[in-house]
């Protein structure tokens, strides 16, 4: 063989001989979290290129029975790659690379061992971060992370004065003192000094319960013929209901108390909607029995599948972590959006904590329906439903709507939009009503409740009690007792009073008996009728030595104001009378035998001085006397 024929040989030979060495195996191996991916996190892997002749890179991902191949970049001289959701919740992962090289000939790899790229760990989330509790009422709530097990110790800051964190556990536990939305600041460390930073959201909403005395109305004494008006504004309060409105439909209405304070960007975002009329007319589009009853979306334009879209106003913040309960009122959103409630609502009828308080990042509730609503959203949830190809907005093209609920005893096959259930108007209601539920003597004063205010008029002397109640939209009510005590004067008696003749003065006696209309006042008799009856009543009284004096017995009217009424005796009727007792001095006097209370006037008798037999004549008088 001569040295030609060696020479080329060897040089079809050398390349063979270069492509069957390895490449060298990458330097500087770095490794870090990427953004999320779902659940998981991208793995951002880098190198420096320390070969000319590889055919590009394998990966692998380190495991507990060694290492799985995740696949091949058949590229040159590369020095990143992504790993798409190659890291999961708090997984610690070390990811592995080798450059290889390919021979076409004897198509073989050529290639180095693998070389590891530093450990990285997936952030550890929080996996429930929000949660509720009512005022007064004690709760418990467990701070839920991913890879608990390796978390060793829970510290928090911005807990009210009622919230504790238990650092071991993680328990959230406290009796809330007031309503709103709590944010706290919480930090996990785990086993291998790893710490999770975020934060937790409590909603806090007021207890349910009847309405409340927070401002009692006073007791009221004045003369008769008067009149006085309270606003009942702040008298009472229903502390769950800040607010509340009506929903109107087209078979019946239901109320719904808004939860103002635990989630204020939700109710603005409900009322921004009805304050501007843009329910009114809209379809209820979607009942399934025993889950939901939703609303808000669509209106009828009445031409048979033609129906026209609310105008939404932009996506709202997600406010979870009050419960969807049944009765409760919660907005619909898009599927794997949290943030993109808008004009949707839906009430949910029966418990769907488990299902809606997580899904898609929680459902937002911020109402629940009053009283006996239910009745009503039951009754529109247990209509028949069918499935509806609606053409929305003009469009030719075709909506499927299911579930959608028809007032018929069968849902008919083709839509009849005068069958469809519509909301008719969503507007606000005063969370407490007021009403009179006593008046003991409707004759001493009258009451009514006017343009929110309780108007009070005196009439005639006495006393009575007014009970005013209170009554919320779950038709729990507190009441309040009003004492009004009225006194008489004289001249308010004679404005009320009928006079023959029109004689009303007070000297004046159109009735001809023997008492004026002073004393008619004063004895509480009628002056347009003669009194036939002895008043006052001579009689005798014999004390504890048997010695018989006169008393004078009489009546004096209760509840009223100017009057002296003064016992005076003589010897002589012409001659000089003496006082020996006025009322000023009280029914406790020694001259006074008794004092029997009646409801409008008090029977005092008054005994004399002198002993009767001790001087030839006596006499005694009682004298009325205007102040």
């Amino acid at each position: 063989m001569s040295l030609r024929t060696i020479i080329t040989l060897l040089w079809g030979l050398l390349p063979c001989a270069l492509l069957a060495q390895a490449p060298n195996p990458p330097m500087n191996l770095n490794a870090v979290i990427g953004a999320a991916n779902g659940t998981n996190w991208n793995a951002e892997l880098s190198w420096q290129d320390n070969s000319t002749n590889e055919t590009g890179f394998a990966f692998y991902k380190k495991t507990n029975l060694g290492y799985a191949y995740l696949g091949a970049l058949e590229q040159p001289n590369i020095t990143s790659v992504r790993i798409n959701g190659g890291v999961a919740r708090g997984e610690t992962a070390i990811f592995g690379i080798r450059s290889y090289a390919y021979h076409p000939l004897t198509q073989q790899f050529y290639f180095f061992d693998i070389v590891d790229f530093p450990a990285m760990r997936g952030p550890d989330v929080f996996l429930r971060p929000f949660g509720s509790g009512t005022t007064g009422t004690q709760f418990s709530q467990q701070i839920e992370v991913s890879n608990s097990q390796n978390a060793v110790q829970y510290s928090a800051s911005g807990l009210p004065a009622w919230l504790q964190l238990n650092a071991d556990t993680g328990m959230l536990s406290g009796t809330p003192a007031q309503v709103g939305v709590v944010t706290i600041h919480l930090s996990v460390t785990y086993s291998d000094g790893w710490i999770l930073t975020g934060s937790h959201t409590l909603r806090i909403r007021p207890k349910a319960g009847a309405p409340t005395l927070v401002s009692a109305i006073p007791d009221w004494t004045t003369n008769a013929g008067s009149t006085r008006a309270h606003p009942l504004s702040g008298v009472f309060a229903d502390a769950e209901a800040e607010s509340a409105v009506r929903i109107n439909t087209s078979l019946g209405f239901f109320d719904v108390i808004l939860f103002n304070s635990a989630t204020p960007g939700t109710v603005s975002n409900f009322m921004s909607y009805a304050n501007a009329g843009k329910y009114n007319d809209v379809a209820f589009h979607r009942s399934i029995p025993g889950f939901v009853l939703q609303g808000g979306g669509f209106r009828g334009t009445g031409q048979n599948t033609q129906f026209a879209s609310m105008i939404a106003s932009p996506p709202i913040a997600n406010e979870p972590g009050l419960s969807n309960i049944r009765g409760t009122m919660a907005m619909a959103k898009i599927g794997g959006n949290p943030d993109s409630a808008t004009n949707q609502f839906f009430v949910n009828t029966g418990d769907n904590t488990a299902n809606l308080d997580y899904q898609n990042g929680g459902f937002t509730v911020f109402g629940r329906v009053a009283g006996n609503g239910m009745a009503v959203v039951d009754a529109i949830n247990a209509l028949p439903r069918a499935t509806y190809a609606l053409q929305l907005d003009g469009s030719a093209a075709t909506t499927s709507f299911t579930d959608f609920p028809m007032n018929a005893s069968a849902a008919p096959v083709a839509m009849d939009q005068n069958l469809v259930v519509r909301t008719l108007s969503v507007t606000p209601v005063p969370v407490i009503s007021h009403s009179i539920t006593g008046n003991t003597d409707p004759s001493v004063a009258s009451a009514q409740i006017v343009d929110g205010e309780l108007r009070l008029q005196s009439l005639k002397g006495g006393r009575t009690t007014i009970t005013i109640t209170a009554t919320d939209l779950d038709l729990l009510s507190h009441s309040q007792q009003i004492s009004v005590t009225v006194h008489d004067t004289f001249a308010t008696w004679t404005a009320r009073t009928l006079f023959p003749h029109d004689q009303s003065a007070a000297e004046e006696n159109p009735d001809g008996d023997r008492l004026n209309n002073l004393l008619e006042f004063a004895f509480i008799e009628n002056p347009a009728l003669p009194s036939h009856s002895a008043t006052p009543l001579l009689a005798q009284e014999s004390d504890t030595n048997q010695n018989n004096s006169m008393t004078l017995r009489f009546p004096i009217r209760k509840f009223t104001t100017g009057l002296v009424y003064r016992v005076e005796a003589s010897h002589e009727l012409d001659g000089t009378w003496s006082e020996i007792w006025n009322s000023s001095q009280g029914f406790q006097h020694a001259r006074v035998v008794n004092a029997i209370d009646e409801s409008d006037r008090t029977i005092v008798t008054v005994r004399d001085l002198a002993v009767i037999g001790a001087s030839p004549r006596r006499f005694l008088r009682i004298k009325v006397l205007q102040n």
